[in-house]
């Protein structure tokens, strides 16, 4: 026997056996109260108390109660695959969008300061971003008041639009940030090259919207109760049929123990794939991706020659405090107020974007994280 062939054989067993992660501790207490129900209906036999369930009846039973089960973790487990591709997507449309900056303005080396100050300030949105798309499809209430305007009273600050567009602005006027006052290094980009990059964020925007609808959007609560109702009328009439099938009880309490493991294992298991954003071993491990992702972008940055340190630059960047959207005399989208020292304010999400100070737009935006 080959050690692969050795390895195939153990890793066999070891999944057979293993309880992290596993459904068992879940769907016991049915196994064991089904087989209870079947000892009791014996013991009532044997007091000359009958009571059965036709078998073809119940047979027929059977024909609906598999379709909606098999139905159900069909369509849990489409939504467990489409969260994964929709994930993945966004955060790899992170790292591309870093990737572009540093590839359009490579012109410009790091010892440039503003060019250098600008690219930082980019990887340092991008991660802000990703970090507030994460706490909003682990947050089934702030999903649900995002994508529906309902569990308004649980709702944060938190919003990954605001962010999407705060880095938009941001990288569509770079050529106002990193030009202007410095001719020896003069390189503008083109618009095509900037809507490349307005690409590779919407792409991420489109991932994000999968996202949302995935964490907000549950089964139709008609087809769930449906469902359920049909299954555990099922599981447990078990015994009733049994009764009259098989004369053993022993055999019977198999037959009872292992039917109801796979019928109300399989609902179980559908139950836990409908939302894999958590943190358990059977959900995605979304926190585990976006850490990687950040990653990527610092070394991406050592290699172009930058400073990389992100967790000193996302302090640095974040001392201004963020409010909602106004109209100002000069009609901009957003606008600002600096916060001080005295007045710290974490946890503020992106909104406010450009300052204009006469014919010159500086962008002064530091999403708070």
């Amino acid at each position: 026997m080959t050690d692969s062939t050795r390895e195939s054989a153990k890793g066999l067993w070891h999944i057979l056996f293993e309880l992290k992660g596993s459904i068992w501790s879940a769907v016991l207490p049915f196994c064991l109260l089904n087989c209870t129900i079947m000892l009791f209906v014996e013991l009532l036999a044997m007091g000359d108390v009958r009571i059965a369930f036709s078998p073809s009846g119940h047979g027929l039973m059977t024909l609906i109660v598999s379709f909606l089960v098999i139905n159900k973790v069909n369509l849990a487990y489409d939504r467990y695959m489409n969260s994964r591709h929709a994930i993945g997507c966004a955060l790899s449309a992170c790292r591309e969008l870093n990737q572009v900056v540093l590839l359009y303005t490579h012109a410009l080396p790091p010892s440039h300061k503003k060019a250098s100050e600008w690219r930082q300030q980019t990887a340092v949105r991008i991660l802000d971003m990703m970090d507030c798309t994460i706490r909003v499809v682990k947050n089934t209430r702030q999903a649900n008041y995002l994508a529906r305007n309902v569990d308004v009273e649980w709702k944060t600050d938190d919003d990954p639009l605001l962010h999407a567009q705060a880095l938009r602005m941001h990288l569509y006027t770079i050529n106002d940030q990193i030009v202007s006052n410095d001719q020896d290094n003069t390189v503008r980009l083109e618009m095509l090259e900037r809507m490349r990059m307005m690409d590779a964020l919407n792409e991420f925007v489109g991932s994000y919207r999968n996202l949302l609808k995935c964490a907000s959007t549950p089964l139709p609560f008609t087809l769930v109760q449906m469902g359920r109702t049909f299954l555990f009328i099922w599981t447990f009439s078990i015994p009733l049929v049994l009764r009259g099938v098989v004369s053993e009880i022993y055999s019977a309490m198999v037959f009872v123990f292992f039917l109801t493991y796979g019928f109300v294992g399989l609902e179980l298991v559908a139950m836990k794939l409908m939302n894999p954003f958590g943190d358990g071993r059977h959900d995605l491990n979304i926190t585990g991706m976006k850490e990687a992702v950040a990653i990527g972008i610092e070394k991406d940055l050592r290699a172009f020659g930058e400073d990389a340190k992100l967790t000193d630059k996302r302090q640095a960047y974040s001392r201004q405090k963020a409010r909602p959207p106004l109209q100002n005399n000069n009609n901009n989208m957003y606008a600002i107020v600096e916060a001080t020292d005295s007045d710290p304010s974490p946890h503020q999400t992106a909104g406010n974007l450009l300052h204009s100070t006469g014919n010159s737009t500086e962008n002064v935006y530091h999403p708070m994280h």
